[in-house]
């Protein structure tokens, strides 16, 4: 995340539409404590007081400690010490859905979405989906494509595949789009959303633009409207439209999507399974933003936590917030640290992520699921059967269940593993049914 400079002072300005704008001055100050060029954060507002709490809140301080700052007549050393404040502030984002300062090794990914947006003949690559396990970056590679169509001058609608999102799209969306580009179209409310996409693709064309609609957490409770919007969309692809579509979603809803004979159409986008980033790449999304903090984390500390993480994107996040507040104060990041960071990781993933996934699963995938969190590590198929006391063919079609949703992977023949291994703990505390109790071997 790039700095920002922070004007402190005093001061009044304009903005374009002529209202008058609260800021605070001396850019030189900052200047002299940074060597790198930083944009100034300016606070527009009709109230100085609101200016100055909005400030307070981005630098991380009390609203009366930056008053008080700002009257010293002096107030060069408080200016350096605030700016040390902020640049010290946790820069990682531990939040489902929310971009990471640096997103690292999605490039292939980017790429090949940014080369469907200039091909003007379009191209199969506008519909993709992205699928993966929960935390390993799909609505964070919505959020990116989503930053790449605007840059290349696209629009860019965003939705989740919640209740009533074709209505919303067909009445409110797309009609406020057409409108806001000066396209009057009466007859807007008795059109379908077939038509209205063909609308906006026709005169989106016309000015050398595009739109991308993005459709987040697909799930099969809204097969109905995925028909209409997959067909929409099949004709918009067709027609050659200037269109382009990225959904996200669970496996397990993904496959049972596509598997639908009526929902071909959305059967053309390219898959992409994400899987965890190599751990070179962990490692840099660990270390830049650390650095970028004004600390340093201890090079044993940087592989401890890039293990640690797997190569999840969000476990980087979560784990990179931890060990940025183990020591505050401390400008080193230590092994100590990061050995508290990652307990908390898995006591928290476990709770927020992982026990959700399995309060989903049926009882007998749970069942067999705890009885391959016996093993340290891949579990044998037969080993499985075994300690259920059910049949091998049974056991397979479970297994082969839950490979589908991404729970488990072959690793080789005859034998499987967690795709997360935090899972794995996470199992052998996680209760199940007594009766789906697996016998001990």
């Amino acid at each position: 995340m790039p700095s920002r400079a922070i004007e402190l002072g005093s001061g009044d300005g304009q903005t374009k539409d002529g209202r008058r704008r609260a800021f605070i001055g001396v850019d030189d100050i900052l200047a002299e404590v940074t060597d790198r060029p930083m944009p100034t954060l300016w606070i527009p507002s009709h109230n100085r007081r609101s200016s100055l709490a909005h400030l307070a809140s981005v630098i991380g301080i009390r609203l009366g400690s930056l008053v008080a700052l700002l009257r010293r007549n002096n107030h060069k050393s408080q200016v350096c010490r605030v700016y040390r404040s902020y640049m010290a502030r946790d820069q990682f984002t531990p939040t489902f859905g929310v971009s990471p300062p640096l997103l690292v090794g999605r490039d292939d990914l980017i790429a090949e979405f940014t080369a469907s947006l200039a091909d003007d003949r379009g191209s199969s690559t506008r519909a993709t989906i992205y699928t993966g396990s929960r935390g390993i970056g799909k609505t964070v590679m919505l959020n990116e494509v989503e930053r790449v169509a605007r840059a290349h001058g696209w629009l860019v609608i965003s939705e989740t595949a919640y209740a009533g999102f074709v209505d919303r799209l067909t009445n409110i969306t797309l009609p406020g789009l057409l409108t806001s580009h000066g396209y009057s179209n009466t007859t807007a409310s008795t059109q379908s959303f077939g038509d209205q996409l063909k609308l906006v693709s026709d005169h989106l064309r016309s000015l050398h633009s595009g739109l991308l609609i993005t459709l987040d957490e697909l799930n099969v409770a809204q097969f109905d409207e995925l028909r209409e919007f997959g067909a929409a969309l099949y004709q918009a692809f067709s027609d050659n439209g200037a269109v382009a579509f990225v959904g996200a979603g669970l496996p397990r809803s993904v496959n049972l999507i596509l598997a639908d004979p009526a929902l071909s159409s959305l059967q053309l986008a390219d898959l992409h399974v994400l899987s965890p980033i190599n751990l070179n790449d962990a490692k840099h999304a660990l270390r830049v933003p650390i650095e970028g903090s004004d600390r340093e984390i201890e090079p044993l500390a940087l592989d401890d936590a890039v293990q640690a993480t797997g190569g999840y994107p969000f476990r980087i996040q979560l784990l990179g917030h931890l060990i940025s507040h183990e020591h505050p104060d401390e400008r080193v990041i230590t092994r100590d640290d990061v050995a508290s960071g990652v307990l908390e990781v898995r006591e928290r993933i476990g709770s927020w992520q992982l026990e959700s996934e399995l309060t989903e699963l049926p009882e007998n995938d749970r069942a067999l699921l705890v009885a391959m969190a016996t093993d340290h590590g891949p579990s044998k198929t037969s080993a499985i059967a075994s300690r259920l006391t059910i049949g091998q063919s049974s056991v397979d079609k479970w297994l082969a269940h839950l490979i589908e949703g991404g729970v488990i992977h072959q690793t080789r023949h005859g034998e499987v593993d967690f795709v997360q291994p935090l899972l794995r703990e996470c199992l052998r505390v996680h209760p199940v049914s007594p009766s789906l109790e697996p016998n001990a071997s």
